[in-house]
């Protein structure tokens, strides 16, 4: 099963599942599957401007899909909206999606990091640790993250250590 096949599948469940729920107007199925072939291709040539707006349309018209806010908040961090993009992780943790938490928080952390919010982050950084967000190195040398090197909170994250002050052996 391909991928494009899973998304019609989860589509078609997503359409039988709001059918059943009394709402102002029922959106055309063709419209909404039209919407998302278009937001999956701006965001897939990373046409992120482009994408925003479809994403925004999607979750507007059916917001109980995880992976489509998880797909906004991708969409407006690539698009420089961080302050944006927070809220839509934040509901795409809620509702759940395919993406792991930790990853999910990571992003967070990243949005707050590019808004230069430093507590915000550090927030995000723990939350991303312990949802099970693994790579510490990662931490440590991401750009993003370039502002908090001097924390000690944030070395304890990275578990970076004072190499040349550490003995061979506690190192």
């Amino acid at each position: 099963m391909n991928f494009q096949s899973i998304v019609r599948s989860v589509l078609q469940m997503v359409i039988v599942f709001a059918a059943a729920i009394p709402l102002q107007a029922q959106p055309d199925p063709n419209a909404v599957l039209n919407d998302l072939n278009q937001a999956q291709a701006k965001s897939q040539s990373r046409d992120w401007a482009a994408a925003v707006p479809l994403w925004e349309r999607l979750v507007a018209g059916n917001p109980y899909v995880g992976w489509w806010w998880y797909s906004l908040g991708t969409a407006q961090f690539n698009a420089d909206e961080y302050r944006k993009a927070i809220p839509s992780f934040e509901k795409a943790m809620e509702l759940g999606t395919f993406i792991p938490l930790g990853r999910i928080a990571y992003d967070i952390a990243r949005s707050n990091a590019r808004l230069k919010e430093k507590e915000p982050t550090l927030k995000a950084l723990q939350r991303a640790l312990d949802l099970g967000a693994r790579n510490r190195d990662r931490l440590g040398t991401n750009e993003d993250f370039a502002f908090l090197r001097g924390d000690p909170r944030f070395k304890s994250m990275t578990d970076e250590i004072d190499r040349p002050n550490v003995s061979r052996t506690d190192g």
